[in-house]
């Protein structure tokens, strides 16, 4: 069985960010419906779906993952 990726909030991920932060939250926003890859590389594409993702749930679409963005990304 296939170990499940924990990714914890440590601060906002915005445009131009790397790392597996990056990559948990394409993970998660596939999880909700986005065609974005999986992807370590916070690029336009990626900006895109989360504010996408912002839209739809009733968030302030800024483009960066912060606190709210990431809990409803979490659930």
């Amino acid at each position: 069985m296939a170990k499940k990726e924990v990714y914890t909030y440590e601060k906002p991920v915005k445009l131009g960010d790397k790392g597996t932060i990056v990559k948990g939250i394409t993970s998660l926003l596939g999880k909700h419906g986005s065609s974005v890859k999986v992807t370590e590389v916070y690029h336009i594409g990626v900006r895109s779906a989360v504010m996408s993702f912002q839209k739809k749930n009733g968030l302030k679409v800024t483009g960066v993952v912060d606190k709210k963005t990431w809990t409803k990304l979490n659930k």
